[in-house]
């Protein structure tokens, strides 16, 4: 099938781009990545519109093609007038991807399809540091550390002097494997979810987590890991005990790639059958 995707998140979009491969997916706008992806742009005659955040698309937007809400945040004010009309059309349907914010922020949804990824490599750990990946590292540490006890930490602070690397690799390939190599992830973020997470669990990685973000929606962090901690002291000693362990590959309850594909390749038939 031919798909519109609006989209702003260059990651979520090489995500979606890898679990629609079945389709011709094309994009609002003209866009180079960073190692040049060029995606398609729309040309008009998709069969399917598919909206992400910040949804800002579906204030103007008039269709009478199947369109899809991919609810992945907290839905912004100026984007509700789009989601009041669109609710009220009968070839809309909002899909979520976890069940994790209170109604008033999010709109209802038909069903939940998490996030997945593929051509990552089986954990091996041969590297003994932690890995960092965060487009901000310190800067959203330290908003989520003062919003959670008062006090803010960078990760230089927060890890002291244990040994650890912040991703800032830009070889998609490269940047992939340091997932499998390095031995343990310490993951945060000011969101209750992201891709980085279930990257990590792709491929095995043992995981400490901070168990705090904005809003305090914990719930998809409490779902997947056991090692989740606030204070520094608890962070500092889970990870100083998965660097003294042999490196062993978690499994964690996710949903495999080809299954999420699965569903979204049922979804696209779905709304375009019922149109």
């Amino acid at each position: 099938m031919k798909i519109a995707l609006y989209i702003r998140h260059e990651g979520l979009m090489r995500l979606l781009f890898d679990l629609w491969e079945d389709h011709d997916v094309r994009i609002d706008e003209a866009w180079t990545g960073y190692d040049g992806m060029k995606p398609p742009v729309l040309q008009g005659d998709e069969d399917i519109i598919v909206s992400t955040i910040p949804h800002m698309e579906l204030n103007w937007l008039q269709s009478k093609k199947p369109v899809i809400a991919y609810v992945t945040d907290p839905i912004h004010p100026t984007a509700r007038p789009g989601f009041d009309y669109w609710q009220k059309q009968a070839n809309f349907i909002a899909i979520g991807a976890e069940n994790c914010y209170p109604p008033e922020f999010t709109v209802p949804v038909s069903n939940y399809i998490p996030y997945a990824v593929k051509n990552y490599s089986i954990y091996n750990g041969k590297i003994n540091k932690v890995l960092v990946v965060n487009r901000k590292p310190d800067h959203r540490l330290e908003e989520i550390t003062r919003g959670a006890f008062g006090e803010a930490y960078d990760v230089a602070r927060l890890l002291g002097d244990m040994p650890y690397t912040i991703a800032h690799e830009f070889n998609r390939a490269k940047f992939k494997q340091m997932y499998a190599d390095y031995k343990v992830l310490f993951y945060f973020s000011n969101s209750p979810f992201t891709i980085v997470m279930y990257e990590a669990m792709t491929v095995g990685m043992p995981i400490v987590a901070y168990n705090h973000c904005i809003g305090w929606w914990t719930s998809v962090i409490e779902k997947y890991f056991n090692n989740k901690f606030i204070e520094p002291e608890a962070i500092r000693l889970a990870l100083l005990r998965e660097l003294a362990k042999p490196s062993q590959a978690v499994v964690y309850d996710i949903p495999s790639f080809e299954d999420i594909k699965l569903k979204w390749n049922n979804l696209f038939k779905e709304v375009v059958s019922d149109t």
